[in-house]
């Protein structure tokens, strides 16, 4: 899993450029590119794992806020 901006300029956690079967886009738009990794930190904050998040019904919520970093 990783940050990315996709080609619109959102702000995305997912597998780029690959067919995932998790991806949310946030709200959020950037300027820059950007392509990181998700941190063991980032997973606390979110505090479950990503075969669980199709089950979390707050998950968009939680990926927001993470996002929020990035501006």
């Amino acid at each position: 899993m990783q940050w990315y901006t996709n080609e619109s300029g959102y702000i995305c956690l997912g597998k780029q450029w690959q067919f995932a079967e998790f991806h949310i886009q946030t709200s959020q738009r950037l300027e820059k590119h950007i392509s990181q990794p998700l941190s063991q930190n980032d997973l606390e904050e979110i505090g479950s794992y990503p075969e669980d998040w199709p089950y979390d019904g707050s998950i968009q919520e939680k990926v927001e806020s993470l996002a929020r970093r990035f501006q």
